[in-house]
């Protein structure tokens, strides 16, 4: 398969198998484990990472200090604060104050997004 910037990108699909990573010629893939997802307490709606066991070990709810997910080992490194459209409207409108002390903790993660 092959992309061109003057197509439409299209989501991919999930893979059926594992990811293949080799060394030497010698598939490494089970000496990596699968990383273990965070998801803070207070998200209401949480994601399934039901379509992603290939890549995904499992999903464990704890509360996080800033941000909706991160991965297990990398709470200080790495946060995504998901909001859903009508969130982020009323983010800027009505809690523009609070989403923006929001986004100076989020400033501070080495890897950081903002996922509407």
């Amino acid at each position: 398969m092959s992309y061109s910037a003057d197509q439409p990108s299209e989501p991919v699909p999930p893979t059926k198998v594992r990811l293949i990573i080799t060394r030497s010629g010698h598939s490494i893939a089970t000496e990596i484990p699968k990383p273990v997802v965070v998801v803070d307490t207070r998200e209401q709606m949480p994601y399934t990472f039901a379509n992603h066991r290939n890549w995904i070990s499992v999903c464990e709810v704890e509360g996080l200090p800033t941000g909706d997910y991160s991965v297990r080992g990398m709470e200080s490194l790495m946060s995504l604060e998901r909001k859903t459209l009508n969130d982020i409207i009323i983010c800027l409108t009505q809690g523009r104050e609070r989403f923006f002390r929001m986004c100076e903790r989020l400033a501070e993660f080495k890897h950081k997004t903002i996922l509407i």
